[in-house]
């Protein structure tokens, strides 16, 4: 597909080329790159996010190395299609991704839900392709069996969520999809007020307001985040992680609603190489730590791939 170089209307992305990806079964998916030389990066975004999400991490992250940002199918301005509205198929169109840009090796960047992507794809199709994966605030299990103990809902962050009525909500009102949801955890994720955006170190009240989503909510799209949010929250991956073999960095945040401290811990312990990174609630470490501290996740990152 015809490519473009990014301009000034979008200057936190100035000079990275935006492309689109045809999946074999005709869904396109667009894409962000820029950079080059090391192992390619591909990043993940979350549920409900575009491409430039990652718009304060990715110019920085490919001054070392190349960095693609993938937008999964149904997000942004990638194709909402009829099928595929599972984890499962967003880690089939990463695999042909892979395969698309022809790298021997990559590593992996997956945020909140981009990060169960990974876990399926890594269930689905195998680690050889992957150098190291980094995965960024997302419990291995969202649902909680309601004959659980509470210790035990702890141990994998899940929550006692009616994922119908969520669907629901998600299909008729989109902007009602979220605070319901958020609405089930036990604890509640950083509050970015006004007040605190000011707070936030980098430039980042400024840089925020440059960030623009491109996504329109239409019926189409509305439908498949709906049932992709529910399918989401049903998925178990704890099975996954004895099997991970790549070097892993975890990254957390202490005032994130998603996970909790007993089971980034044991992912943590359960992963045979994973370093796991604590964004305090001083650091503006929500579930949205990527740009809310994205500072130190650009640093922490940085190393890491390094």
């Amino acid at each position: 597909m015809n490519a473009v170089v990014i301009g000034p209307e979008k200057p936190l992305l100035e000079g990275f080329v935006e492309a689109y990806f045809v999946c074999e079964d005709g869904t396109r998916l667009r894409y962000l790159h820029k950079g080059e030389g090391g192992v390619p990066l591909i990043m993940v975004p979350a549920f409900d996010c575009a491409a430039e999400c990652y718009s304060l991490n990715a110019p920085e992250l490919s001054a070392d190395r190349k960095v693609y940002i993938l937008e999964q199918r149904g997000h942004g301005l990638s194709d909402a299609p009829a099928h595929g509205r599972s984890v499962q198929r967003l880690a089939a169109d990463l695999r042909e991704f892979i395969e698309f840009i022809g790298a021997p090796k990559v590593s992996l960047l997956g945020w909140s839900m981009g990060a169960a992507v990974l876990w399926a794809y890594i269930d689905l199709f195998g680690q050889s392709r992957v150098e190291k994966f980094v995965f960024v605030d997302q419990p291995p299990m969202i649902i909680a069996d309601p004959y659980e103990t509470y210790e035990e809902r702890r141990r994998h962050a899940g929550q006692i969520i009616d994922t119908w009525f969520v669907k629901r909500i998600y299909r008729s009102d989109f902007d009602a999809g979220w605070p319901l949801l958020a609405s089930y955890w036990d604890t509640p994720d950083l509050v970015v007020t006004d007040d605190i955006i000011e707070q936030i170190p980098g430039d980042y009240a400024q840089k925020i307001e440059l960030l623009k989503d491109p996504t329109v909510f239409d019926g189409p799209r509305r439908e498949f985040l709906a049932e992709l949010v529910r399918n989401h929250i049903w998925n178990d991956w704890r099975g996954v992680f004895p099997r991970i073999d790549r070097p892993v960095l975890l990254l957390t945040g202490d005032a994130a609603h998603a996970t909790t401290p007993e089971s980034n811990d044991w992912m943590q312990q359960t992963i045979r190489d994973c370093t796991w990174i604590r964004f305090t609630a001083e650091e503006f470490g929500g579930h949205s730590l990527c740009q809310t501290a994205y500072q130190k996740f650009n640093r922490v990152v940085s190393d890491f791939l390094r």
